[in-house]
Protein backbone atom coordinates (compact mmCIF):
# COMPACT_ATOMS: atom_id res chain seq x y z
CA UNK A 1 0.00 0.00 0.00
CA UNK A 2 1.71 3.16 -1.20
CA UNK A 3 1.11 6.66 -2.56
CA UNK A 4 1.90 5.44 -6.03
CA UNK A 5 -1.75 3.59 -6.20
CA UNK A 6 -3.04 6.98 -4.66
CA UNK A 7 -1.37 8.99 -7.76
CA UNK A 8 -2.87 5.95 -10.44
CA UNK A 9 -6.52 6.49 -9.24
CA UNK A 10 -6.05 10.51 -9.09
CA UNK A 11 -4.62 10.00 -13.00
CA UNK A 12 -7.83 7.82 -13.87
CA UNK A 13 -10.05 10.09 -12.75
CA UNK A 14 -8.80 13.44 -14.71
CA UNK A 15 -9.22 10.46 -17.46
CA UNK A 16 -12.26 10.62 -17.70
CA UNK A 17 -12.84 6.75 -16.11
CA UNK A 18 -16.48 6.40 -15.16
CA UNK A 19 -15.92 6.22 -11.36
CA UNK A 20 -18.79 7.92 -10.19
CA UNK A 21 -21.28 5.79 -7.97
CA UNK A 22 -24.64 5.12 -8.71
CA UNK A 23 -28.13 5.30 -6.83
CA UNK A 24 -27.74 2.57 -3.49
CA UNK A 25 -24.09 2.63 -3.74
CA UNK A 26 -21.33 3.80 -1.82
CA UNK A 27 -19.99 7.12 -1.27
CA UNK A 28 -16.74 7.82 -3.47
CA UNK A 29 -14.05 9.67 -2.18
CA UNK A 30 -10.73 11.14 -4.43
CA UNK A 31 -8.82 10.90 -0.93
CA UNK A 32 -9.41 8.03 2.23
CA UNK A 33 -10.70 9.22 5.26
CA UNK A 34 -7.28 8.19 6.91
CA UNK A 35 -4.22 8.48 5.56
CA UNK A 36 -1.27 5.69 6.40
CA UNK A 37 0.34 8.34 9.07
CA UNK A 38 -3.68 8.33 11.25
CA UNK A 39 -3.84 4.31 11.36
CA UNK A 40 -4.05 2.37 14.44
CA UNK A 41 -4.39 -1.35 14.55
CA UNK A 42 -6.64 -3.72 16.63
CA UNK A 43 -5.93 -7.51 16.97
CA UNK A 44 -9.65 -7.90 17.29
CA UNK A 45 -10.24 -6.96 13.88
CA UNK A 46 -7.33 -9.64 12.42
CA UNK A 47 -8.01 -13.09 11.00
CA UNK A 48 -11.11 -14.57 8.89
CA UNK A 49 -14.57 -13.69 9.44
CA UNK A 50 -17.83 -14.92 7.66
CA UNK A 51 -20.78 -13.21 6.13
CA UNK A 52 -23.03 -16.32 5.85
CA UNK A 53 -23.44 -19.20 7.58
CA UNK A 54 -22.14 -21.43 4.57
CA UNK A 55 -18.54 -20.06 5.20
CA UNK A 56 -17.78 -19.73 1.43
CA UNK A 57 -17.95 -15.63 1.88
CA UNK A 58 -15.05 -14.40 3.98
CA UNK A 59 -13.30 -11.59 4.89
CA UNK A 60 -10.03 -12.29 6.29
CA UNK A 61 -7.69 -9.30 7.57
CA UNK A 62 -4.41 -9.31 7.33
CA UNK A 63 -2.26 -6.77 9.15
CA UNK A 64 0.62 -5.44 7.15
CA UNK A 65 3.86 -3.14 7.35
CA UNK A 66 5.32 -0.85 5.36
CA UNK A 67 7.24 2.13 5.12
CA UNK A 68 7.21 5.62 3.74
CA UNK A 69 9.97 8.32 3.87
CA UNK A 70 11.64 7.06 6.38
CA UNK A 71 8.20 6.31 8.21
CA UNK A 72 6.85 2.70 9.40
CA UNK A 73 2.61 2.42 9.10
CA UNK A 74 0.44 -0.73 9.52
CA UNK A 75 -2.87 -1.12 7.40
CA UNK A 76 -5.20 -4.54 6.69
CA UNK A 77 -4.67 -6.24 3.57
CA UNK A 78 -8.70 -7.96 3.00
CA UNK A 79 -9.12 -10.70 1.26
CA UNK A 80 -12.83 -10.89 -0.01
CA UNK A 81 -14.03 -14.58 -1.26
CA UNK A 82 -17.50 -14.58 -2.45
CA UNK A 83 -17.84 -18.16 -4.01
CA UNK A 84 -16.19 -18.54 -6.78
CA UNK A 85 -14.64 -15.19 -6.75
CA UNK A 86 -12.31 -13.66 -4.61
CA UNK A 87 -10.16 -10.02 -4.22
CA UNK A 88 -8.39 -8.07 -1.98
CA UNK A 89 -9.29 -4.67 -0.81
CA UNK A 90 -6.60 -2.34 1.65
CA UNK A 91 -7.83 -0.67 4.57
CA UNK A 92 -6.49 1.62 7.06
CA UNK A 93 -8.35 1.26 10.49
CA UNK A 94 -8.52 5.02 12.59
CA UNK A 95 -10.27 6.38 15.40
CA UNK A 96 -12.43 9.44 15.74
CA UNK A 97 -14.46 10.81 18.39
CA UNK A 98 -15.89 7.56 20.21
CA UNK A 99 -16.04 6.09 17.12
CA UNK A 100 -13.91 3.84 14.91
CA UNK A 101 -13.89 3.99 10.85
CA UNK A 102 -12.27 2.28 8.26
CA UNK A 103 -11.13 3.69 5.18
CA UNK A 104 -10.89 0.99 1.64
CA UNK A 105 -9.44 0.88 -1.50
CA UNK A 106 -7.89 -1.42 -4.28
CA UNK A 107 -5.74 -1.49 -6.28
CA UNK A 108 -7.08 -4.12 -8.41
CA UNK A 109 -9.30 -3.86 -11.81
CA UNK A 110 -12.65 -4.78 -11.15
CA UNK A 111 -13.19 -7.98 -13.55
CA UNK A 112 -14.22 -11.25 -12.38
CA UNK A 113 -14.26 -9.42 -8.26
CA UNK A 114 -16.85 -9.70 -5.49
CA UNK A 115 -19.47 -6.71 -5.72
CA UNK A 116 -17.80 -4.98 -2.23
CA UNK A 117 -14.14 -5.28 -4.14
CA UNK A 118 -15.53 -3.64 -7.36
CA UNK A 119 -17.17 -0.71 -5.50
CA UNK A 120 -13.69 0.22 -4.17
CA UNK A 121 -12.70 0.55 -7.76
CA UNK A 122 -15.41 2.51 -8.80
CA UNK A 123 -15.24 4.84 -5.99
CA UNK A 124 -11.57 5.10 -5.74
CA UNK A 125 -11.95 5.27 -1.88
CA UNK A 126 -15.03 4.34 0.66
CA UNK A 127 -15.02 4.73 3.89
CA UNK A 128 -17.45 3.17 6.73
CA UNK A 129 -18.04 3.08 10.49
CA UNK A 130 -17.32 -0.15 12.22
CA UNK A 131 -18.29 -1.95 15.51
CA UNK A 132 -15.94 -4.08 16.80
CA UNK A 133 -16.71 -7.35 18.98
CA UNK A 134 -15.69 -10.67 20.46
CA UNK A 135 -17.36 -12.30 17.53
CA UNK A 136 -18.78 -9.81 15.37
CA UNK A 137 -17.64 -6.55 13.43
CA UNK A 138 -20.31 -4.32 12.01
CA UNK A 139 -18.90 -2.23 8.83
CA UNK A 140 -21.74 0.52 8.52
CA UNK A 141 -20.87 2.07 4.87
CA UNK A 142 -21.86 5.72 3.58
CA UNK A 143 -24.28 5.76 0.95
CA UNK A 144 -23.94 7.65 -1.99
CA UNK A 145 -27.78 9.05 -1.38
CA UNK A 146 -26.35 10.82 1.95
CA UNK A 147 -23.07 12.59 0.02
CA UNK A 148 -24.99 13.33 -2.55
CA UNK A 149 -27.29 15.63 -0.09
CA UNK A 150 -24.03 17.38 1.79
CA UNK A 151 -22.15 17.89 -1.30
CA UNK A 152 -22.46 21.43 -1.19
CA UNK A 153 -21.47 21.61 2.97
CA UNK A 154 -19.30 24.56 2.24
CA UNK A 155 -18.01 24.33 6.29
CA UNK A 156 -15.96 20.84 5.09
CA UNK A 157 -15.20 21.97 1.16
CA UNK A 158 -16.09 18.37 0.40
CA UNK A 159 -16.30 19.11 -3.71
CA UNK A 160 -18.28 17.98 -6.26
CA UNK A 161 -16.31 16.25 -8.82
CA UNK A 162 -19.51 15.40 -10.88
CA UNK A 163 -20.27 12.65 -13.43
CA UNK A 164 -23.23 11.24 -15.15
CA UNK A 165 -24.81 9.61 -11.97
CA UNK A 166 -23.11 11.07 -8.93
CA UNK A 167 -19.95 13.07 -7.78
CA UNK A 168 -17.07 12.20 -6.04
CA UNK A 169 -15.73 13.95 -2.58
CA UNK A 170 -12.53 15.96 -3.29
CA UNK A 171 -11.94 17.18 0.34
CA UNK A 172 -8.55 16.29 1.58
CA UNK A 173 -8.58 13.44 4.48
CA UNK A 174 -8.37 16.43 7.15
CA UNK A 175 -11.60 17.65 5.63
CA UNK A 176 -13.45 14.35 5.36
CA UNK A 177 -12.32 14.03 9.44
CA UNK A 178 -14.14 16.92 10.36
CA UNK A 179 -17.10 16.14 8.63
CA UNK A 180 -17.23 12.55 9.95
CA UNK A 181 -16.59 14.17 13.22
CA UNK A 182 -19.76 16.17 12.95
CA UNK A 183 -22.41 13.50 11.10
CA UNK A 184 -20.81 10.37 12.44
CA UNK A 185 -23.94 9.92 14.37
CA UNK A 186 -26.46 11.01 12.21
CA UNK A 187 -28.79 9.15 10.69
CA UNK A 188 -27.98 7.89 7.50
CA UNK A 189 -24.85 9.12 7.49
CA UNK A 190 -23.15 5.18 7.74
CA UNK A 191 -26.20 2.58 6.74
CA UNK A 192 -25.48 -1.25 7.42
CA UNK A 193 -23.44 -2.52 4.74
CA UNK A 194 -22.02 -6.11 6.30
CA UNK A 195 -22.05 -7.60 9.43
CA UNK A 196 -18.87 -10.24 9.85
CA UNK A 197 -18.90 -13.27 12.28
CA UNK A 198 -16.06 -15.64 13.22
CA UNK A 199 -16.04 -18.70 11.97
CA UNK A 200 -19.17 -20.99 13.13
CA UNK A 201 -21.21 -18.48 14.24
CA UNK A 202 -24.43 -17.07 12.91
CA UNK A 203 -26.08 -13.92 11.74
CA UNK A 204 -23.65 -12.55 9.03
CA UNK A 205 -24.71 -10.20 6.51
CA UNK A 206 -22.80 -10.19 3.25
CA UNK A 207 -22.70 -7.24 0.96
CA UNK A 208 -25.53 -5.92 -2.30
CA UNK A 209 -25.52 -3.58 -4.42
Amino acid sequence: MNRSAVRRWAVALAGGVSLFATGGCLQPSLNPLFTPEDGRTDVRVEGTWACDDTGTRTWTFEKKDDTEDGKAFSFYRIAIKDGDTSGDVVAILGHLGDRDFMTFATEEGPNGLPSFVKRQYLGINTFGRITIDRDRLQISMMPAEWGDKHKNDVLYGLGALQGEHGFVFTAPSTALQAMVLAHGGDKGAFEDAVTLVRPGKTGGKCYSE
